[in-house]
């Protein structure tokens, strides 16, 4: 899965040369929550959201919300 960043409405505020200058920092930062290194990698659960759920929760989600 890959995020692009739009910033097109914000280059008024920061130019190319700033986004490459991230570029690296958002890399290290995307690799340690990926290999769930680093401060708060004991709460990243999240990050397995859209694979990993309570399946059962979800079917009574949708079955409320058929009723309502």
């Amino acid at each position: 899965m890959a995020i692009s960043f739009d910033y097109s409405s914000a280059s008024s505020f920061f130019g190319q040369s700033e986004v490459d200058y991230l570029s690296e920092f958002i890399k290290v930062a995307h690799n340690s929550l990926h290999e769930r290194k680093g401060p708060g990698s004991d709460i990243l659960g999240w990050l397995d959201l859209p694979i990993n759920y309570d399946k059962d929760e979800f079917l009574q989600i949708k079955q409320a919300a058929e009723r309502i």
